[in-house]
């Protein structure tokens, strides 16, 4: 390809890079993003499952919108990608709206950081040791079972 001057296959390659940017950042990575932490608070509960939902849901359609407009569907700046886009915008604000007014639930939080607790102490080498070394020893006092882990 001839180009008039050298420069404006670099402004070209520019452009190109601008526009890949331009669809996977708020596109791709805002419904991976959203996707997953609104995941995470349906699991954990810390917020009202219904918005964590919502959440999922808009991730979808947000991330759906950046395929439609990757493959020439609908254009960067169209009405059908507002509509499509919107639905996100609308349950970030209302999260931080929940976050600002009521928080996480203290509940569900100190419940999860105990379970937690117990799921990291049973997964670990030393709490697999203290469970063979508890059906090994049974009932035995603190101190003989202090020996026993320290042999």
């Amino acid at each position: 390809m001839n180009l008039p001057f050298p420069g404006l296959g670099i402004g070209y390659l520019l452009q190109g890079l601008h526009r890949w940017t331009s669809i996977l950042g708020p596109n791709f990575m805002l419904g991976v993003n959203t996707i997953l932490y609104s995941y995470l608070l349906f699991r954990t509960r810390l917020v009202p499952r219904p918005l964590a939902l919502f959440g999922m849901v808009t991730a979808v359609l947000v991330f759906t919108a950046g395929l439609l407009e990757m493959f020439g569907a609908i254009e960067p700046y169209s009405a059908a990608k507002g509509f499509l886009a919107l639905p996100v915008g609308v349950y970030e604000m209302s999260l931080a709206a929940w976050l600002i007014v009521k928080g996480f639930s203290k509940r569900d939080a100190a419940s999860m950081r105990k379970d937690d607790k117990e799921r990291i102490w049973n997964h670990s080498v030393i709490g697999n040791k203290h469970k063979h070394l508890q059906k090994k020893l049974g009932e035995r006092s603190p101190v003989e079972y202090r020996n026993a882990i320290a042999s």
